[in-house]
């Protein structure tokens, strides 16, 4: 039987497919987002015990998970706080997308959203100034940053950012951090967890 066109190997793919040294150069960067990601975590918990947070979103431990195809590509995401129960959701996702970006990013639905939607209405213009995005798609799992999802809080009035919190059915805020400043996430999540947890704590 004769190779079809979509089962040969380009020269660039051949070359690859013969080079080892790729692929252990992958697993190497994704083992130090998980090292990122556990220092974090230990973090992530200290902070939120000392802020006042729903008991049912610190009772779950902090996870983290890692994946091969959101879009073709490789992930890595740490969830903490974290309750998903139902319609009822409360968490801030660091996410980690291969050749993308690192991103952080608060999810309310259900209950939560109702909790918190005044509070993220009055932080409109602190939430402009730091550059945070509003989800405008309808699948709350999607994280990328295509147009058709998500949109600069600062494109919006203060008016059109409160009718679209109150009304829709979920909330994600996210901060997106480009991968060359890979030496200065560590500690830039970190302080922007800590904002993201007072804006929704005491």
């Amino acid at each position: 039987m004769e190779p079809t066109s979509k089962l040969t190997l380009s020269p660039e793919e051949l070359e690859l497919v013969s080079d080892s040294r790729w692929i252990l150069t992958k697993q190497a960067i994704i083992g130090k987002v998980y090292g990122i990601f556990g220092g974090l975590a230990e973090r992530y918990q200290a902070i939120g015990a000392a802020h006042t947070l729903p008991a049912d979103v610190l009772r779950m431990t902090p996870k983290i998970a890692r994946g091969e195809n959101y879009r073709q590509l490789p992930y890595v995401m740490l969830d903490y706080p974290r309750c998903f129960d139902g319609d009822d959701v409360f968490a801030i996702r660091t996410f980690f997308w291969w050749g993308n970006f690192f991103s952080l990013t608060l999810q309310l639905s259900g209950e939560y959203k109702m909790m918190h939607q005044l509070k993220l209405c009055h932080a409109f213009e602190s939430l402009k100034e730091a550059g945070y995005y509003l989800c405008t798609g309808k699948d709350p799992w999607e994280h990328h940053f295509g147009e058709d999802n998500y949109r600069l809080v600062k494109e919006f009035s203060s008016e059109q950012f409160a009718a679209y919190v109150t009304g829709s059915t979920f909330v994600k805020l996210a901060l997106r951090f480009p991968l060359p400043g890979w030496n200065e996430i560590p500690g830039r999540l970190e302080k922007n967890f800590y904002a993201m947890v007072e804006l929704v704590g005491s």
